[in-house]
């Protein structure tokens, strides 16, 4: 029999220990990005990262690139939303900024 398809998508929280995990990668993708490789942009290298990690823990993930003007130049900033919260993110600094980008890695079920 098969399963119902839901226009929602599917929600895993992740256990204790991949929490931990997700914070280890995290931190090793800064230090690399911004210590070895001398990046000082480094969030959507580390968010691609995050998102490929979370892709092989069955995480429901969305990736989010967003962009500010301030002044004369357009930033942009790259973030993941984990269970509808920002991952390591200033909710008030993460409002100053316009999505542009957004796209959901569902998990998937390959046995039905």
């Amino acid at each position: 029999m098969a399963a119902k398809k839901s226009s929602q998508p599917l929600r895993f929280t992740l256990s204790i220990e991949d929490q931990q995990g997700l914070d280890k990668v995290w931190r090793a993708a800064s230090f690399m990005l911004c210590r070895v490789l001398r990046s000082s942009n480094p969030c959507l290298c580390r968010t691609l990262v995050m998102q490929h990690w979370l892709a092989g823990k069955m995480a429901g993930v969305t990736v989010r690139i967003g962009v500010i003007r301030e002044g004369r130049q357009l930033k942009s900033h790259a973030w993941i939303v984990l269970d509808g919260k920002a991952f390591r993110e200033d909710p008030m600094e993460l409002a100053r900024y316009i999505p542009i980008i957004e796209w959901q890695q569902s998990p998937r079920i390959l046995i039905e």
